[in-house]
């Protein structure tokens, strides 16, 4: 009985492994360049809008935000869990990156999780993150970007538009400046 029941736990493990592997694996990278590349109901280039983030953490004071508030700024939405591997992996070059922009108005950084806020409260407690946490327990976002497997990177640019689809382990400062800079040259406003 003990071997089936390490079997089953066995299992179980790797079934969530493998549900949250490194969307690389199993999801076409998309940079600004890539107009057309889809991420669920948005293609990039198209405009997000009507999407909304009900519960926020770490947000200096806010306790929900709009995207469309956004506007302006360059979002990074980073999707995770608190049980999955590869996004706990994730989490120190996500800070890393935070970090290099922490001055910057320009950047809002967001990891977004679908669990419940006592689940992703305790794990902050042990695992600091330092972005903004999104509470999206109804699922809202992850449906509207096709969030199928995790850790997931999508970026919003400054005029509202997707801009790229990618994994944590892609997201960089040159690609966040090369999102800013393409911004730039097609004459829209930034906050530079």
């Amino acid at each position: 009985m003990k071997f089936g029941r390490r079997a089953s736990v066995f299992a179980i493990v790797l079934a969530a492994w493998a549900g949250c592997r490194d969307s690389a694996q199993s999801t076409k990278d998309t940079t600004p360049t890539e107009t057309g590349q889809r991420a669920g109901t948005y293609s990039v280039d198209d405009t997000v809008a009507g999407l909304h983030i009900p519960v926020l953490l770490q947000a200096d004071g806010k306790e929900s935000v709009a995207i469309d508030d956004l506007r302006g700024s360059t979002v990074v939405l980073e999707f995770w869990a608190t049980w999955c591997g590869p996004c706990v992996e994730a989490i120190d070059h996500l800070n890393e990156v935070a970090d290099q922009f922490a001055t910057s108005d320009n950047i809002r950084f967001i990891s977004v999780t679908d669990e419940n806020r006592e689940t992703v409260t305790d794990f902050l407690a042990r695992t600091p993150i330092r972005t903004w946490i999104g509470i999206d327990e109804d699922q809202q976002l992850h449906k509207a970007f096709e969030i199928n497997s995790i850790p997931q990177t999508i970026i919003i640019g400054p005029d509202g538009k997707l801009a790229a689809r990618t994994s944590p382990s892609k997201l960089d400062a040159e690609l966040l400046d090369r999102i800013q800079n393409r911004q730039k040259s097609n004459g829209e406003p930034s906050n530079n």
